[in-house]
């Protein structure tokens, strides 16, 4: 068990100890140049070098955990311009370079994030059931077991569960969570409703033009497993 969750809670670690290091550089960047500025070079230097370091450290450490699982992931080139920059003792320049690749590397955790929040989302609105219309009864059935030419009652606020066509005579299909549009579009009946939209209006009727595996929704679920 210690195995499966040791390289979880080292990467959370690195995270949390870039973190740290951008508060460090971006803390002593600032206080030195007010000591600079105060006739304390000796001071300023002081803390630039001590930040660069404890980048440099970071750095080092960072590229010795990529190294173990295979894969060399850190930026080499701005390691080897911040050792650079402590043996010129420039400190000065040091910091800016760790302070840039530690900003980088945090924005870039934050998109990352993002995505995968998004990406979330969207396998967790996948649909599971559908409204199968039988014989003028309703029955909730499994996506898998739905094929083509079956009738469906999708309700309000229902995600359309497979690609079909529009049996009611009109229908206002929310459509954000596929194309990003922020108004519904209206539906005649006929028109094709792809899965993965949502039902903007009351329930309507449709019929089942392709299974749940062949649908847009599924399509794109399948992609986002697979990224």
């Amino acid at each position: 068990m210690s195995g499966t969750h040791s390289p979880i809670a080292a990467s959370d670690l690195l995270a949390m100890l870039k973190r740290l290091a951008l508060i460090l550089q971006l803390s002593c960047l600032a206080i030195g140049a007010i000591a600079y500025f105060w006739a304390r070079p000796d001071l300023a230097l002081l803390l630039w070098s001590g930040a660069a370091i404890a980048a440099l450290l970071l750095m080092v450490w960072e590229m010795a955990q990529n190294i173990l699982v295979g894969s060399i992931a850190l930026d080499i080139i701005a390691l080897l311009a911040l050792f650079v920059s402590l043996m010129l003792g420039e400190a000065l320049a040091g910091v800016i370079v760790a302070t840039m690749y530690l900003g980088g590397q945090w924005l870039e955790d934050i998109a990352h994030g993002r995505v995968q929040r998004d990406m979330n989302a969207l396998l967790e609105r996948a649909p599971r059931f559908a409204n199968r219309i039988s014989n003028d009864q309703i029955e909730r059935v499994d996506i898998a077991d739905v094929r083509p030419g079956d009738k469906l009652l999708v309700s309000r606020g229902d995600v359309i569960p497979v690609d079909g066509t529009l049996l009611s005579p009109t229908a206002a299909i929310d459509q954000s969570s596929l194309t990003g549009e922020a108004l519904p579009v209206n539906a005649s009946r006929g028109d094709l409703l792809l899965s993965g939209v949502s039902n903007a209006s009351d329930a309507f009727e449709m019929r089942a033009t392709k299974p749940y595996a062949q649908s847009t929704y599924a399509g794109i679920v399948k992609l986002v497993e697979d990224a």
